[in-house]
Parts: structure tokens; sequence; C-alpha cells
């Protein structure tokens, strides 16, 4: 620190103002250190709540991918119990001529039953799509049930009518063996449609 120069050129020999030219500076050391330890604890604190929301985004995609998952999982399984649902009430319908009563009755019981498992897995579902509404909102919810029937369609398109291409009646390899489709030649399903070459 430079010394204290009075009007007139000569240094500082008076020794209360040397000192309260000391004790001045060491106050406005004192405040520019004071500002500068409360923005490090500012800065510890931000550190401390980015990490805190990092966690809460982290959770909150988690459950988004856990509730997706058993979403789709239980609307696959209730579009397969659907179908098996009609194909038994079909039979059900073709064979009741014949049949005593007591068999009518078992048979009435299964479809009930079957109907009722439906109803199960249609209310499972509907909780796991509020809980994807709750996280993501409802557009997304709509743009998802899209692209769900997309894919769905797309998976019809290459079982050909239900039976699955790894049925052993269907052999990619020959030339002739019917409904396979290379999927590796089908668009992505999530790919806009500009962006399929035609």
């Amino acid at each position: 620190m430079a010394p204290f120069m009075l009007p007139g050129g000569v240094s500082g020999s008076n020794p209360a103002a040397m000192m309260g030219m000391g004790s001045g500076s060491s106050l406005i050391q004192g405040l520019f250190q004071d500002k500068a330890t409360k923005g490090l604890k500012k800065q510890a604190v931000s550190q401390e709540q980015a990490t805190i929301l990092y966690k809460i985004v982290r959770d909150t995609a988690d459950k988004l991918v856990v509730s997706y998952r058993d979403y789709k999982k239980e609307q696959v399984s209730v579009d397969r119990a659907s179908t098996d649902l009609a194909d038994l009430k079909s039979m059900v319908a073709e064979s009741r001529q014949g049949q005593d009563p007591a068999k009518q009755l078992d048979m009435e019981y299964t479809l009930r039953k079957a109907k009722r498992d439906i109803d199960e897995k249609v209310e499972q579902t509907r909780l796991y799509r509020q809980q994807l509404t709750d996280l993501a909102g409802p557009d997304a919810i709509a743009k998802l049930d899209k692209q769900l029937v997309e894919e769905k369609g797309a998976i019809d398109m290459l079982t050909a009518g239900g039976t699955p291409v790894t049925d052993p009646a269907v052999k990619p390899a020959d030339k002739g063996a019917g409904p396979f489709v290379n999927p590796l030649a089908l668009p992505q399903l999530s790919a806009p449609a500009s962006a399929i070459p035609h």
C-alpha cells in the first residue's frame, strides 16, 4: 500500500491519519471478503440444489419408463385376450348345438371368466395410462397411443394375419415362403413420413 500523502506533498506523519486509513482499508477489504464468501456459499447451495433437481428429474424419468413399459405390456395383453375371447365365443357358438346343458353352462362360465379377465386387464391398463398422463401430459399420451397403433399395424403386417414369422410353416430362406417381410426394409416407426425414402 502506498504511503498516505497529505496536501503539500508531505507524507503522513500523523499517526491518527495513518490509523484511520489502515482501519478504513481493512474495513473495505473485509466487506469484499464477506461478499466473496457469501458468493461461494450461494454457489455451494446452488450445486446442492442442482443435485437435488437432477435426482428428481431422474426419478421422474425412471417412473415414466416403467409406466410406459407396463402400459404397453398391458395393452398387448388386452389385445391378445380380446382376440382369444372372440375365438372362444365363435367356438362356443359352433359347438352349442350338440352339447348337453351341463357342458353349455361350463362354456358360459368360461366365457364370463375370460370377459372378467379382460375387464381386469383393461382397468390395469387404464391405471397405467393415468400414471403416464400424470407424468407426461395428455398430448404425449395421445401421441403414444397413435404410435402404438402404428406399431401394432406394422407387427400385424409382419406376422401376416396373426401367424408369427418364426412359425415353422413359414421359411423365409425359401423364395416362395409367402408372407415373410424383411423388417430392415420397413421404415422406422418413429421416423417422420418425410424421412422415408421413396
